[in-house]
This record gives structure tokens, sequence and C-alpha cells, in this order.
């Protein structure tokens, strides 16, 4: 250029300050200094110049800011510089580049194809146009060239762009050139992806490690080492190297640390070292290390402004991480923000981008997790969901895309849990297809191969081939041994074989496959896993050693019911609670069979009481309770209250998804509740505090006898506590096989009850068999449970029923002689020998009862609920309630809102509802009371009444139906409204076991209050009082119905329960 054109070094020392500080200032100072001079420059080859430098600053400026204005006026300057004029311009190709790199740059905020087109056709152009002598100016066309084909790579999966691009960058980087170096790191890590090949993966780490040892440029040896820590991540996980981990997140931070927070590469560099440190997490477990990944990866989103191209890729980051909180630590909240996040990214995203089959695969997996926490139509629904969704982003995913294989893995999972057999031999044939096509270095070939054996071992459920035996075996050794040195394969690929070798063990009487399948397990015992899949560990060996070493397996069920207590804190949510418990359906009553096998009945007894309705604990019925701590050690019982009340005060309901913020307020107290009970539990005398009663202090403190009668698939025993003496009384008939096939005939029954007019409709023959059906459920009963208990119990006025597992289900108060009785003779029933009452656990009867004083009632009576049938005779009831004790609150209809029912029963101390009850069986958080304005509140729930926490709470009075009949999936937890109010602080609690007609209901509400009020109204007397009205009820019943009605009269009077003192 002519010495006659100004100088422009004062620009350049401006670029180099900003580069030196990243401090914008300097570039908006350069600008300046470059629109003045183009403003009194003529055409000429310096003007050219002078439009190229300034697109380089223009450029540095919007990655500094973000800002998308600096970049398209970048454009513009580069288009100025290469126009018509420059044609003969000897320095055309750079400016040429210059422009290539800015129209890259918009690819990268656009991902439109059209912009990768034409940044790829003004590279090709520099590139011709370059002179061979200028090395390093064709390096950096080359490099920038590569970056585009592996962009377009990126959205086709083709490997031959890949390769050219390799092929461009290998030359120069041969020579040394740093910024050719890193290009070609980049490239090969990208091929490893795709190939597996080690060598590739070795060649790329030196390269990267070369450009950031040599390079003198501040933000190429940043970007470098970026790079270069993302390939030992790579490393550390395709070898099983630790340390290689380690050092990666130390490059990682590093990368950070030299980037400037307002710098447009700082959210991506975050974003490196976060993936690096939740693999670090896949490997530890450490539940901190997860909400350190949580929380950067919400800052990242933080930083990442709307329409921003990689905003779709870190929304699906959350996403996992929140997985990883559910599939870890059961927060099933985390999985609605996860689903949040990926809806919003996929309506973002166009519908050929290359990463919608990813996150398409992603939310089909967060619908799965969902559907596993599910039972009925609710499950089938969201599994339906589910496979929909996979199959979508199987189906827009290309068929050489690296990933394909963890498309096919999640698709395979979730069809395999279908009920339909034809959809489950889908999975198999998923599995095989792409089995027989992809290498086994294949990204996701060991998840397919374990979801495999996972569908040959649900074939061996239903068949017994020796051919799929011998191969799902096959397949299940090979992912152990590999699993013992990478921690990629699935930890259920051990228990697979486990479960393999035990059905081995039982069909051939083979000892040896019985001894092999408890070495694997103990092995598995040994690595990183959920807490979840550690319960099941545990539960398992109890399993495989029950019948073999007894101590033994007492010992392991004994564990897998403390870890199961630990696994669902009190800082979680009510549906995180009843989710993670679900998984685990009547684990202590197999631990309780287990202690009974082992002789140790006593032990049976506590690990019913702690294993069991963990949902309703509280520090009241602790043996070493909260006075006695206050007395003692006042200063950890101030910290216990205080904790306690600030867990109390968490929100409780799932309407809407969990923030970040308060998942990490829930850990926080989780962790603080848990240093305190450590603290406690290390004085004399507390060493059981919140851990549930001793079977000693519950022989001394009980207020009469009681009966748990535990069914398990090892052994059914009722444990009857009685005169200071525990009994064990086995249960012969009461085997698994035959209580879930009744249990199964029983809710039929209930569900599809009717009497009068609708029962006329019904065909005669249909009618018989419903009738001898359900008497033959009944008398079952009678013979398999209440029989040999009462004669176990001898002559008793009162009996206190503890129930578990699927024994929940029944009306063990109505079990009687049914198939026996003649004529007009009404059957004999348990409630002709005792008055019967049942509790969730034995400690409910240890709380202190209510203190005395001048009664209160609640009556509330909703009639009219909008969008329900209408209850004529519960406004009613509620009056007949009210009269009863001269002080109390009558709410009627329109005044019975959620508000005015919660603000009024803390200062009650009798309660009585009247109107619609719901419970869904097999819902999490599901049991309501239906207050007038339901529609708009949700009415009352399970957790807003436990909250309520009257201070003299005497008698509870639900009118409503199924207000006592719980969760299917979670028959031990009393997750239903009755449980809620005993959690509340009630003494005792009346409600409806199903379904009642609400006539039926007021004429029983009506004599339970006569009973109750003669001489004086006491709660004390509320057992009787049922007792005596439910007999009532049935005699006029037998009276007044004839035939059919009269038969099934059982589910009119045996809906009525009572709970409690």
């Amino acid at each position: 250029m002519p010495d006659s054109n100004p100088p422009l070094d004062p620009i350049e020392n401006l670029i180099q300050a900003y580069r030196a500080t990243g401090r914008t200032g300097y570039l908006l100072r350069a600008c300046d200094d470059l629109r003045a001079l183009l403003d009194v420059t003529p055409r000429s080859w310096f003007r050219n110049h002078l439009h190229s430098q300034f697109s380089r600053v223009l450029r540095d400026l919007a990655e500094a800011t973000s800002d998308r204005a600096p970049l398209e006026e970048a454009i513009a300057q580069g288009r100025a510089a290469t126009g018509d004029d420059a044609d003969d311009d000897p320095w055309r190709y750079v400016y040429l580049n210059n422009l290539a790199q800015a129209l890259g740059d918009r690819f990268d905020r656009t991902s439109e194809l059209a912009h990768l087109d034409e940044s790829e056709q003004t590279y090709r152009e520099a590139l011709k146009a370059a002179p061979e002598a200028d090395v390093h100016g064709l390096a950096t066309i080359r490099s920038g060239l590569a970056t585009v084909l592996t962009h377009r790579f990126d959205r086709t999966g083709a490997p031959e762009d890949l390769a050219a691009a390799i092929d461009l960058c290998r030359p120069t980087a041969a020579m040394g050139e740093p910024r050719s170096a890193h290009e070609l790191a980049s490239l090969l890590g990208a091929w490893f992806d795709l190939s597996g090949d080690h060598a590739v993966l070795g060649e790329a780490i030196s390269a990267a490690g070369h450009a950031v040892h040599v390079t003198a440029e501040p933000g190429l040896r940043v970007m470098a080492l970026t790079t270069l820590g993302e390939l030992h991540s790579k490393l550390a996980i395709a070898f099983e190297r630790p340390d290689a981990l380690a050092q990666a997140a130390a490059e990682l931070t590093e990368a950070v640390r030299l980037t400037a927070r307002d710098n447009v590469r700082y959210p991506g560099r975050l974003t490196a070292l976060t993936n690096t440190r939740h693999e670090q997490f896949r490997r530890n477990g450490e539940r901190a290390l997860l909400e350190e990944v949580t929380a950067r990866f919400t800052e990242i989103l933080a930083l990442t402004p709307a329409g921003d191209v990689n905003l779709p890729g870190r929304q699906a980051n959350l996403a996992l991480a929140l997985i990883d909180q559910f599939r870890y630590f059961g927060v099933t909240s985390a999985l609605d923000t996860a689903s949040g996040y990926l809806h919003e990214a996929l309506r973002s995203l166009a519908p050929h981008d290359p990463f919608r089959p990813m996150l398409l695969s992603i939310l089909g997996s967060v619908y799965l997790e969902t559907a596993n926490g599910l039972a009925g139509p609710d499950e089938r629904e969201c599994l339906d969901m589910a496979i929909a969704t996979l199959r979508e982003a199987l189906s827009v995913a290309p068929e050489r895309l690296p990933s394909r294989g963890l498309f096919v893995n999640n698709l395979a999972t979730a069809l395999r849990k279908h009920p339909d057999r034809a959809v489950q031999a889908e999975a198999e044939t998923c599995c095989r297809a792409w089995l027989a096509t992809a290498g086994p270095a294949a990204v996701g070939h060991q998840l397919v191969r374990f979801t495999l054996v996972a569908a040959l071992v649900d074939r061996l459920e239903t068949e017994s081939e020796p051919a799929i035996f011998d191969e799902a075996e096959q397949l299940a050794r090979a992912l152990t041994i590999e699993g013992q040195r990478d921690h990629r394969v699935p930890v259920g690929s051990r228990l697979a074989l486990v479960h393999l070798l035990k059905m081995r063990a039982e069909r051939l009487d083979a000892p040896a496959a019985r001894a092999e399948a408890v070495a694997v397990l103990q092995s598995v015992l040994d690595s990183p896993m959920a807490p979840e899949d550690r319960v099941r560990a545990h539960a398992s060996l109890g399993e495989l050693l029950t019948g073999h070493d007894r101590p033994g397996a007492c010992r392991a069920y004994t564990t897998a019911v403390e870890l199961l207590v630990r696994m669902v804190p009190r800082t979680w949510r009510q549906a995180d609670r009843e989710h993670g418990l679900s998984r685990f359906f009547a684990l202590a009553s197999d631990a309780a069979a287990a202690a009974l096998d082992a002789g140790e009945p006593h032990l049976a007894v506590e690990l019913l009481e702690r294993g069991r309705g963990i949902l309703l604990g509280s520090a009241a019925t602790d043996p070493a309770n909260l006075d006695h701590l206050a007395a003692t050690h006042p200063e950890l019982a101030r910290r216990f209250v205080e904790v306690g009340l600030r867990i109390g005060a968490l929100r409780t309901s799932a309407d809407t998804p969990a923030t970040h913020a308060e998942l990490l307020l829930r850990r926080g107290l989780e962790a603080e509740e848990a240093e305190i009970l450590a603290a406690i539990r290390t004085e004399p005398g507390f060493e059981r505090f919140l851990g549930g009663p001793s079977c000693a202090e519950l022989l001394a403190r009980l207020p009469g006898p009681a009966v748990i009668v535990n069914a398990s698939k090892l052994r059914s025993d009722a444990l009857v506590l009685a005169d200071g003496q525990l009994t064990v009384v086995p249960l012969p008939r009461l085997r698994h096989e035959h209580l879930v096939d009744q249990a199964a005939r029983f809710l039929q029954h209930r569900d599809r009850f009717v009497l009068g007019p609708e029962l006329a409709a019904v065909d005669r023959a249909t009618v018989d068999l419903r009738v001898r059906s359900l008497h033959n459920v009944l008398s079952w009963l009678w013979e398999s449970v209440a029989a040999p208990v009462l004669a176990a119990l001898g002559p008793r006025r009162r009996v206190w029923w503890c129930l578990t597992g699927l024994v929940t289900l029944f009306p063990v108060h109505a079990a009687g002689r049914y198939r026996k009785t003649t004529g007009d003779e009404l059957p004999e029933t348990v409630l002709d020998h005792v008055i019967p009452s049942y509790v969730p656990t034995l400690r409910t009867l240890l709380a202190p009862e209510a203190p005395s004083g001048n009664q209160r009632v609640l009556a509330v009576g909703v009639g009219k609920t909008p969008g329900q049938a209408s209850l004529g005779a519960a406004t009613d009831e509620a009056r007949a309630a009210a009269a009863v004790i001269r002080d109390s609150t009558l709410l009627l209809d329109a005044d019975a809102t959620r508000s005015r029912l919660l603000a009024e029963l803390p200062h009650h101390t009798w309660f009585h509802f009247a109107g619609h009850g719901r419970q869904n069986a097999y819902s999490l958080d599901s049991a309501h009371l239906l207050t007038h304005d339901q529609a708009r509140t949700g009415g009352v729930t399970f957790a807003d009444l436990r909250a309520t926490r009257p201070a003299r709470a005497h008698l509870a009075y639900l009118s409503a139906c199924e207000s006592s009949s719980g969760r299917l999936t979670l028959p031990d937890e009393a997750v239903h409204l009755a449980g809620a109010m005993l959690a509340a602080g009630f003494d005792r609690v009346v409600a409806a076991n199903w379904r009642v007609d609400d006539r039926v209901a007021k004429n029983v509400a009506e004599r339970f209050y006569r009973f109750i009020a003669v001489p004086a109204p006491s709660a004390a007397r509320a057992a009787e009082a049922l007792h005596a009205t439910v007999q009532l009820t049935r005699e006029e019943l037998a009276r007044e119905l004839t035939g059919a009605d009269r038969d099934l009269a059982v589910l009119v009077w045996g809906a009525f329960v009572h709970f409690g003192r």
C-alpha cells in the first residue's frame, strides 16, 4: 500500500489492547477511528483494507457482546472489501477469508443452511485466490473451510464431510501452525465420536496440546485449552481414566477462568466444564456434585438470550441434569421441570433441525420415567406418549447419525414396558436390527445390548426355551465383565445376570448358580449407584439368601429398609416421596418375613414399624419424645424444632415444577436435619429418636390387643401383641398368589357395586355370579386371616388391626362365614366377636392423646359442588353433626370453601365433612376433599389436612367416598384422607373405604352421633359408637332388603371404618 495512506498502528494497538484485556471499549474506539478513516478515504486498495479491518473489529465486537447488529455490519463491510473494485487487489483472498468467517459466525447464530452454504462458497473462493507462498494464509483458509464442513457433518451425519475437513487441516497442522493444530484436534475428536478409533483420539490430544503450548495468541490458547479439556474428558470415558477426567476438569476450569463473563464464548466454555462435572457425578454419585451441575446449567441458561442458536442444547443439558435428579434421588418435580425445558426447546427449532431427534429422545425418556411412577390408566397413557415421542425421534434421525443407538435403546426400553405382548416383542426386534449393523464401538452399543438382555428376561417370565436363557445369560455375562472396567455399562446388567442365575438356581436346583448370583450382587454393592438401585440390590440379596442363609437374608433386608427410609427425606414434596416409596412395594413385609424366618419376631415388628407409614412419621410418635429431649438437651431440641418448622413451611404440592432454588433449599434442609438427628442419636437414651419404637416399647404402651397381618411372598403371619406378649400366628392359607387373585376379585366387586333398580337391570346369572364371588372372597378372608387370629386372641372386646401390603385392600371387619349361611340367618363376622379399629402403624397408638377441654365441632356439608353430582343429604348430615355439641361452626355449600375450612379446622376439636371425596388409586398426591370452590382451588388435599395440626384434635368424621381407600401402589403408606387426619394429630377418624350413597351415609352419621352423645358427647366412644351403628345398620338392611340386594349389603355397611384410638 502507498506510503501516503494514514498509519493504522493506533487502530491495531486498540485491537491488541482488547485482546489482552477483553474490554470492549477498545473495540468501540477502533470502530470510531475506522469509520472516520473510511469517510475520508477514496476508492482504492487501501479502502478495501479498511473495510476488511473494520469487518474484523466488528466480528470481535459481536462476539464480545452477543449483539447481532455488529455481526451484520461486519458482513456488509466484508462484502465492501471484496466487491468488484477488489478483483485485482492482491489481498483479496485475505478479505474473502474474513468475510467467510463473518458468514460462518452468522450461521453459528442462525443455524440456517443458506448461511453455511455462502460461507463455504466464500472460503473456496478465498482458497482459489490465495498464493501458494502464503503458508499461514492458506492454513487459515483451510481451517475455516474445515469448520464449515464440520458444521455440515453435524447437520447430515455424512462421514465424507468430516473426512474432507480433516484432510484440509492435516497438511498445515503438520507444519506446526497452532490454529490448524487446534482445528485438527477438534475434527479428530469428532471423528473419534463417529468411529471409536482410539488412535485418532491420541492424535487429537497431541494436536490440541501443541496448540495450547505454542500459540502466542491468548484467544486461540483459550479455545485450544477448551478443546483439550473436552478431549481428555472423552479419553476418561473411553478408557475409564479418572485422572484424565480430573485433568479435563482442571483444563476447562482454567479456560472458563480466562474467559470474561460477558464474552460470547463464556457460556459455551462453562457448558464444557459442566458436562465434565456431570460425568464425574455419574461416577461417584455425590449429590452435592449434581446440585453444582444443575446450578451451573441453570446459570448458563440465564446467560443465553432468547433466539440464541445454542439455547435448545443448553436447555437439553439442564433437562438431563434434572432427569438425573429424579433417577438418582427420586425428585419427581425435576421431571416436570425437565419436560418444560424440552418442550420450550422443541418449539424453538425448525422442523428439520438436526438437534430435534435428540430433544425428542430425551423428552420420550422423561415420559417413560414418569410412566414408571404411575399405575393403571395413567401409566398406560404416559407410556403411549413416550413410545410415540421416541418413534418420532428415531424416524427423523439420520440413518448415519452417531448417536442413533441411544434413540434405539430409549425406544426399545419403552416398548418392553408396554403391557401388550406384541409391542413388547418389538423391543427385541428393534435391538437386534440395530446391533446387526452397528459396530461394537458405536455409541449406545452396550446400552442396546443391555436392553436386549432385559427383553429376553421378560420373555423368560412366560417361556422356558433354553436357547433364550443361554443367550440372555451370555450377553449379561459379557456386559458384567465390561462393567468391571467401564462405568457406562449399566448396573442393571449385573442385576439382570443375578436374576438369570437365580432363575437357573430355582429351576435346576443349582447351588453354584445361587452362590455366583450372591457374589455378583456383593460386587454390585461395592459400585457407585443410585440410592434406589442400592435399595433394590440389598433387597435382591435378601431374597437370594432366604431359605439358605437366614441371618444373612435378615441383615440384607434390614439394610434395604434403612436405605429406603433415608431415600425419601421429609424435605421432599409429597408426590416425590410417594413416587420413591411406590417403587418398593411391600419391602418392609418381606424384611419382616425374613426376620421371622431367622427367629427374630421382635425385629420383624420393628422393621414393619420402621419401613411402613414413612409418610406419617412425626416427632410426637417417637419413644424418645420431643418433651424428653427438650428437658435434657434443650439446644438440640431447639435446633430440631427450628429446622422442622422450616421444613413444614416448604411447599408440598406439585402443581407447578420446582425451581432450582427450591431444590437447593430442600437439599440444604435435608442435610441440616440429618446432622441434627445424628447429634441427637449420639446422646444416651435417644439412640432410636425418630427411628420407630422398639417392640418392647410397643408391648408396654399399646392401649389394648393389636394384630399386624403381614403378607409376603416369603411367608404370611399375624403378629399378635397382647398382654405384654408377642405371639406369631402363621397364616399358611394367606399365600401371595391367592392374595393377588382375591384382591383383584374384591376390587372388581367394590368398584361395580350397585343396588336396587340398577342391580335389577343386570341379568340374573351375572348377579348370582357376583354374589357367590363376593361371598367367596369374604369367606376366604375369614378362613385365611380372621378365624386363626381370633382363635389366638381369645375373648376380647376391642382389637386394633394393622394390615400390610395387599391385605389393606380388604375389609377384615366384614370377613365371615358367608358360604355357610342359609335362609335369613346373618353370617358370623369379625364384628360379632370384637370392636375393630384400624391403624396404619402401631406407633400411631403411642402418640399422646389430645388434651381434653371444651369441645368444638366444625361441620361441613357440601351438597352442591359445581361440576359434581348433587348430594341432597349432605347438608342435613352436617347439621346433625353440628347439633351434637353446642359450640359448633357450620359451613354449608357456598360457605364451604377451601380457605375457610383450613382456617377453621385448627380451632375445633371435632371435624365432620359430608361431601365428595376423591382418591385416584394410581396417581401421586391425589387424595382430596372437594370443597365448593374445588374447580378453582383443587379442594383440600392430603398435604393440606396433614399440615393443619389442631392443638386438640379428638375426632374426624369423613363422610366422603373413598376417604380411606389409598393408593394401590402404596398400600403401606395410608396416603388417604383418613391417614392425613391421623398425621394431623386427630386421635380418632371415621371414614369410608369406598363409594357410599349419600342417604345411607346420612343415616349412619346420625345414628353414630346419637350413640356417641349418650350420656354426654365423648370422642373416646367413637369406636364403640361406630361398631353399634354398623351392626344396627347391618341388621336393618337384612330386614329391609331381599334377594341379591340383601346378599350384597355387606358393600353398604362394610364401607364404614374406624381408625386410631
